[in-house]
């Protein structure tokens, strides 16, 4: 799942998590364990074999096997890594490593001094835009109303935006392409990542004002 620490969206929200969003075989891996024990029990008790007519993509078929404790015998399986062992392997190691102490914390850390560092280049350079954020997610948005809504986002200047992203691009700094989706700060970024964006984000923002000016 996308999230900006560790189980963010179900205790921000205070909801059950009930759907995941990932890569690959983590992310159906994650719900398919549960989903398949219960649907084999139901399906047990009515005389059918699960196991015959299973066709699942991504990580299903190795959250199948898991849960089922059998393999499957007729498993169509199709997807972007579709359980590849090197993609397994790096799933695996990741988990691992997002469960060192204060990783967590420095990423929110970056992310706050990235929002932060944004807000003050759009304040002095005078730009018609708002930065919404949540943890480690920030997007930039060229308004100058606030967000709140999908009906809010849609007056956003999409153009604008497009601008921003080609000439942030052209300074080495790869963000999300549409306006509509999300900058994630990662683990791998560092204090200087962050200050270099910010300095690009103000040159790139005041070029824009610049162009607009009477």
């Amino acid at each position: 799942m996308r999230r900006g620490q560790k189980n963010a969206a179900v205790e921000h929200f205070a909801e059950e998590a009930r759907v995941a969003f990932g890569v690959g075989a983590l992310r159906s891996g994650v719900i398919a364990h549960g989903l398949i024990r219960e649907k084999y029990r139901a399906e047990r008790v009515a005389g059918v074999h699960l196991r015959q007519h299973m066709c699942f993509g991504d990580g299903f078929a190795q959250a199948a096997d898991q849960a089922l404790g059998v393999l499957v015998d007729a498993l169509v399986q199709a997807g972007t890594l579709a359980g590849n062992p090197l993609a397994m392997s790096a799933g695996i190691a990741t988990l691992k490593q997002l469960t060192a102490p204060g990783l967590y914390e420095r990423i929110n850390q970056n992310a706050e001094r990235l929002v932060s560092g944004l807000c003050k280049a759009i304040t002095e350079t005078h730009v018609a835009a708002k930065v919404n954020s949540s943890h480690s997610l920030g997007t930039i948005f060229f308004t100058d109303q606030p967000v709140r809504d999908y009906a809010g986002a849609k007056r956003s200047d999409t153009k604008r935006y497009a601008r921003f992203f080609r000439e942030m691009l052209d300074r080495g700094i790869f963000l999300a392409p549409s306006q509509f989706e999300a900058a994630f700060v990662s683990a791998a970024h560092t204090a200087d990542d962050i200050d270099r964006t910010i300095a690009a984000a103000k040159d790139v923002l005041g070029g824009i004002v610049a162009e607009v000016a009477p």
